[in-house]
């Protein structure tokens, strides 16, 4: 496992060498755009990190609404990141492109 954590640090690597990210200020600054990558990337492959842990048809949300967006998602082959795109980090408004990707 530590092997794994750190081939997937290179990343980090990458972003302070190359990309000059060194400051949580420049991060910042890159915050917007390294998430519409993420989304973008995440919607292409049909939100399979979610998929890999969580089967959809199995989620059973407690308020009423959430199980009857779960349940139209179902239907109509909605992926996670369609609703799910601020769920893990701080949030960040959805680029023009990516809310026509969803909605297309």
């Amino acid at each position: 496992m530590a092997t794994w954590d750190h081939i997937l640090g290179t990343h980090e690597l990458y972003a302070f060498v190359v990309r000059g990210i060194r400051t949580p200020e420049a991060f910042e600054e890159e915050r917007a755009e390294a998430a519409d990558r993420v989304r973008m990337k995440m919607l292409a492959r049909d939100s399979a990190n979610c998929r890999s842990c969580h089967v959809m048809a199995a989620i059973q949300p407690e308020r009423t609404r959430g199980q009857r967006q779960h349940a139209q998602a179902l239907e109509n082959g909605t992926t996670c990141i369609a609703c799910h795109y601020n769920l893990v980090h701080k949030e960040v408004e959805p680029s023009p492109s990516f809310l026509q990707a969803i909605e297309g």
